[in-house]
């Protein structure tokens, strides 16, 4: 990756870290002003990096997998890459983060709504609701009637 970027001429606006604490991350993701998610099998809310970039109030851009997560609202909380594996349709969908109007705040506070609705308490919640929903109220799942 280092040869890559030198080779395009953007080794000195690109930091390599490897692996990073979280508290460090986090730092990085408050001080960044956009993320980009160009995976080639798309991204969906099951993901780690998306989650906590939006989480951090990051406008992000992605590549949206073959069958698109119906939980992912693009163009509210996250900028659409096009196409894969292509820089131009990488670079049009990051420009209008970067240039300091609108579309980039108005993403970055989506992203934290979004975000909100994946934390691990509202996924625990979600599933004590179905476990009492299959299991009944206040009787623990896998337990026959006494």
């Amino acid at each position: 990756m280092e040869a890559l970027a030198a080779r395009h001429g953007v080794a000195d606006a690109v930091t390599f870290t490897g692996h990073l604490p979280a508290a460090r991350v986090s730092e990085f993701l408050h001080a960044a002003d956009a993320g980009v998610l160009p995976f080639t099998a798309g991204v969906t809310t099951k993901s780690g990096a998306l989650l906590t970039m939006l989480a951090h109030g990051l406008p992000t851009a992605v590549t949206v997998p073959d069958e698109p997560d119906p939980a992912l609202p693009l163009g509210e909380a996250v900028a659409v890459i096009r196409a894969r594996r292509d820089p131009a349709a990488i670079a049009d969908a990051v420009a209008p983060l970067l240039d300091g109007s609108g579309p980039g705040r108005r993403m970055g506070r989506a992203a934290r709504r979004l975000a909100a609705r994946h934390s691990w308490s509202r996924v625990a919640a979600a599933h004590r609701e179905l476990y009492e929903t299959l299991a009944g109220p206040g009787r623990p799942p896998g337990r026959p009637d006494a």
